[in-house]
């Protein structure tokens, strides 16, 4: 976790390296917003495109988009 704003304490967390040995399986970890673009596309609101952009306003703002149905980040 490199910034836990609404868990402070999971700052720096190495949360997917835990999940990865207590569950034994390969572990993607994502921000907030990138997977709730991914969920978007997969379940939601933006089945049928695969250019998305999802804007997420709350305590920590972001955005997560998808361009060609493929997650991009930066």
């Amino acid at each position: 976790v490199r910034l836990g704003t609404a868990l402070p304490d999971w700052t720096g967390l190495p949360l997917g390296e835990r999940l990865r040995r207590s569950f034994r399986c390969p572990v993607l970890v994502e921000n907030d917003a990138n997977a709730a673009a991914v969920a978007e596309h997969w379940k939601g609101a933006a089945t049928e495109s695969d250019d998305v952009v999802f804007v997420l306003a709350g305590l920590s703002p972001g955005a997560g988009s998808l361009i060609g149905g493929r997650l991009h980040r930066g």
